[in-house]
């Protein structure tokens, strides 16, 4: 763990606390001090995490997302969106395309196996449909794009040389139309 890393934005919230922007949700405090060293905590607890796993799953979201202008970091959410402010200065939406998804699966899979070689990836994909997109098309045509996208993904990656890389079909199981209605409210 490199302390040295660059970490991600500094977020303020209603009451003028420090919030991670990787973490907008989660405690906040009173001082940017404070903040980072639970930041450096946090980020220690899942190195080691990774570390004395056997097994973890990586569950595959969106191709959508925001990139923090800043720090070239990806965002967990639409900046602005709960909490802190949007300004296209600082921020960038981002719509990722097939190659790009699967060079980034397997250098996410890469950097673990640096930390756990021994480690097993079962790769996902969320079956939690996009409600809502940036981009000029409908949030269900986005939805089928960015799910579509990161299916063919997943299958190119599970092609590679890779060791003790597996695929569980959630999407499929909670998609499948036999059952749709079993899996998912009305709304």
């Amino acid at each position: 763990l490199n302390k040295n890393s660059l970490l991600p934005r500094v977020i303020n919230d209603k009451e003028n606390r420090k919030r991670n922007s990787f973490r907008p949700n989660v405690i906040s405090y009173d001082n940017e001090v404070t903040l980072r060293k639970d930041d450096l905590n946090h980020l220690a607890n899942i190195y080691d995490a990774i570390k004395e796993s056997s097994i973890l799953v990586f569950t595959l979201g969106l191709t959508e997302h925001w990139i923090d202008k800043e720090t070239s970091l990806c965002l967990p959410q639409v900046p602005g969106c709960g909490l802190g402010d949007f300004d296209s200065h600082n921020f960038e939406f981002r719509n990722s395309g097939l190659f790009e998804v699967v060079d980034e699966i397997i250098e996410s899979i890469e950097l673990l196996k640096t930390i756990n070689n021994n480690l097993s990836v079962i790769l996902t994909l969320s079956p939690v449909p996009l409600v809502a997109t940036y981009t000029k098309v409908s949030a269900v045509e986005a939805n089928i794009y960015s799910k579509s996208l990161l299916r063919q993904a997943i299958s190119l990656v599970l092609k590679k040389d890779i060791s003790k890389l597996y695929y569980f079909p959630s999407f499929e199981i909670m998609t499948n139309p036999h059952f749709l209605n079993l899996n998912f409210k009305n709304n």
